[in-house]
């Protein structure tokens, strides 16, 4: 399962993200704290039906605590305006899974609410959050469309069912052909299934290690090479992979590039998509593929 969650390398916010988009993956941003600060964490995801946002508050003394309280409203693309609010224990949650885009629990500090139709591609949405205190966070985005990405082959042998060191047992060229109103596209893959013995089996209690960079704007429609180290599922003969392409939204590419991959930025530069907070709100749109892995040893 991915879940796109801001979580806390230092104390920080939430939710979807890409990441979303793809394991558990729990963004995380660094440690800044001149001052108590507000953080908004929210992404929608084309194809979902609920919009959440997580407020959070860093008191300047350390820690951090959910922002109750506010009042949180969504512009939707026919210009309706959509309350948001704050679900503790019964609404749709903050906590999204990457791949579904559903919502996996609530908590205090989460304002959610169900769409009346589900999220489409190339749409534009617009957040406010007024704060109990009288502050006003403001954010937009345009959702981006699923990403087209094929591989090269379908099927690919190797010798090797793993290797100890970086040696790759396998590679693929991907290549993007459309990645409409993205400024990124990430590629995550997953062990859907394997063969073993000639029969096909869910994989419990095992792993692929793979390597693949990301598409980048303003080189989004490319190739990139996905290399597979190794699948460590007993003794199987074909391994199926699933790959999530996940293209992502300009505020939450950055938040990607600076918060996820560790680019050091100032509190008043963390926020992605939003004003009057640190943070992020954007959005993400998934796809997916497969490709299979045949095990030939040399003789």
């Amino acid at each position: 399962m991915g879940v796109l969650r801001m979580s806390a390398r230092a104390p920080a916010a939430v939710a979807i993200l890409l990441a979303v988009a793809t394991g558990c993956t729990n963004p995380s941003v660094p440690e800044m704290r001149p001052e108590s600060q507000v953080v908004l964490y929210g992404v929608l995801r084309v194809g979902g039906t609920t919009a959440a946002v997580m407020i959070e508050e860093w008191p300047e003394q350390g820690g951090r605590a959910p922002l109750v309280g506010a009042q949180v409203r969504l512009t939707l693309p026919d210009g309706t305006l959509l309350d948001l609010p704050e679900n503790r224990a019964t609404g749709p949650g903050c906590l999204i899974d990457a791949v579904s885009g559903r919502p996996l629990a609530s908590e205090p500090g989460c304002y959610s609410a169900a769409l009346p139709v589900p999220i489409g591609p190339l749409e534009a949405y617009a957040l406010e959050a007024r704060l109990p205190d009288g502050r006003v966070v403001t954010g937009s985005t345009r959702t981006p469309a699923p990403p087209t990405v094929t591989p090269a082959v379908d099927t690919v042998s190797v010798s090797f069912r793993q290797t100890p060191d970086r040696f790759a047992i396998g590679r693929v060229n991907l290549t993007a052909s459309a990645a409409a109103g993205a400024e990124r596209v990430d590629i995550k893959p997953t062990l859907a299934s394997v063969t073993e013995n000639g029969t096909t089996v869910v994989p419990v209690d095992c792993s692929v290690r793979t390597h693949v960079d990301p598409f980048r704007s303003p080189e989004l429609l490319a190739t990139r090479e996905l290399r597979i180290f190794g699948v460590v599922c007993g003794g199987w003969q074909t391994a199926t992979l699933r790959l999530y392409a996940t293209g992502y939204d300009r505020g939450y590419a950055a938040y990607l590039e600076h918060m996820i991959e560790g680019t050091s930025v100032s509190a008043p530069q963390a926020a992605f998509g939003i004003t009057g907070a640190m943070g992020v709100f954007g959005s993400a749109a998934t796809t997916s593929l497969s490709v299979v892995v045949a095990y030939s040893p040399s003789p």
